[in-house]
């Protein structure tokens, strides 16, 4: 059994994992909707990541976008949040690339690391942010207007869904080969 991991590498007989292209689609006609003027998507991805098959998400979210008026560019930046310099490249992204105002994260630690690059920068309301986590520094940085939004799971659902599946497998019973862990988008 695997849990919202690499889906397409995996051996495993039942994946509980978030339906990554859905989420990417979900959150193109959320984008679609925004009443922001926009010229060009950033995401930053990590490997520490919500969404299990990016490439899919990627998938989603273009095939929303593209779908309607606007045509968006959208560009991948991979990051580590264990990398002493995922500050500095989220800084340079922010200095560098100001075409691209939407950003969206896939990890709560570069959420995180990119709130914080914004505050110090003073550009609290030039970029769009949606980020994921459920921390509670990240909700109060939605209530500020540093992000706009955010992306997570219920921890409890989806241990919930796992215990299910395992408990299938360890009565002996062949478990639903893919359980999907819903999504939130919190603050659009």
């Amino acid at each position: 059994m695997s849990m919202n991991g690499n889906l397409s590498d995996s051996a495993a007989d039942s994946v509980v994992a978030v339906n990554s292209f859905a989420l990417g689609a979900e959150l193109g006609q959320s984008i679609l909707n925004l009443p922001v003027d926009l010229q060009g998507v950033a995401l930053l991805s990590s490997n520490r990541a919500l969404i299990s098959d990016f490439g899919e998400f990627q998938n989603g979210l273009k095939t929303a976008v593209f779908a309607g008026d606007r045509r968006l560019p959208i560009s991948v930046i991979e990051l580590s949040p264990d990398d002493i310099f995922a500050r500095q490249a989220i800084e340079k992204i922010l200095n560098e690339s100001p075409g691209y105002n939407l950003i969206i994260t896939d990890s709560p630690d570069i959420t995180m690391n990119l709130s914080q690059a914004i505050i110090e920068q003073n550009i609290v309301g030039s970029a769009y942010v949606i980020g994921s986590g459920s921390a509670e520094e990240l909700e109060d940085y939605i209530d500020a207007g540093i992000i706009q939004g955010l992306m997570n799971i219920s921890p409890g659902e989806a241990a919930l869904k796992t215990l299910s599946v395992m408990s299938e497998l360890l009565n002996g019973r062949e478990p639903r080969t893919n359980e999907e862990i819903n999504v939130r988008l919190e603050g659009m």
